[in-house]
């Protein structure tokens, strides 16, 4: 992501950046979908006074499980013999 170079935001942009902040995606996520850094979200965010809600649960649907298992096994060298307990 070195290769993103953007400077001013339009007012679609910022508009996305409040409703995806509002949804409680994370600052990687978002910049992916806008085209940005995540410096560049963390700081906009920071500008337009958002926070992160915070959960009202700590329990996770199963896709975000399934994608949080996805992304270890890819980022980290995790033995793929692990037994997952239901």
């Amino acid at each position: 992501m070195a290769d993103i170079v953007k400077s001013s935001w339009t007012d679609d942009e910022v508009l996305k950046l409040k409703s995806m902040y509002a949804e409680g995606l994370d600052t990687r996520c978002i910049a992916t979908k806008l085209g940005r850094t995540r410096r560049s979200i963390w700081g906009k965010a920071c500008c337009l006074g958002l926070s992160h809600q915070a959960r009202e649960d700590y329990l996770y649907s199963s896709e975000e499980v399934t994608r949080l298992i996805v992304f270890l096994l890819c980022c980290y060298e995790i033995p793929t013999n692990i037994k997952i307990i239901e």
